[in-house]
């Protein structure tokens, strides 16, 4: 959770107010349904931002395999000067480069 610094604090503040709970739940305090509130609302945002982060990472890594996979088989036009005016072949054996146009 230190990787991000708004969750680290929720998670402080959820770890904090189970304290105070805990403790005005011994001593017999009144608004215990208040600070429980606060507590189950700081809980549900940590774990619903661990399983977003979670599903994100998921996607983030499927989407780099795809790409991947989609290098290997895209099919690139290499430019020759001999009778035909290109072939295909593999992009990654094209060795393209990009070429503004601008001089300079």
């Amino acid at each position: 959770m230190i990787k991000s610094p708004v969750m680290f604090v929720v998670e402080i503040v959820a770890a904090l107010t189970s304290v105070i709970f805990v403790r005005d739940l011994v001593t017999g305090a009144t608004n215990l349904g208040f600070t429980f509130q606060i507590i189950l609302v700081a809980v549900v945002h940590v774990l619903f931002a661990n399983f977003a982060e979670a599903v994100a990472e998921g996607r983030g890594k499927a989407q780099a395999e795809s790409l991947k996979k989609t290098r290997t088989e895209s099919q690139a036009k290499l430019l020759t000067a001999r009778t035909r005016p290109f072939v295909w072949c593999p992009a990654r054996r094209s060795r393209w480069r990009y070429r503004s146009g601008r001089s300079g």
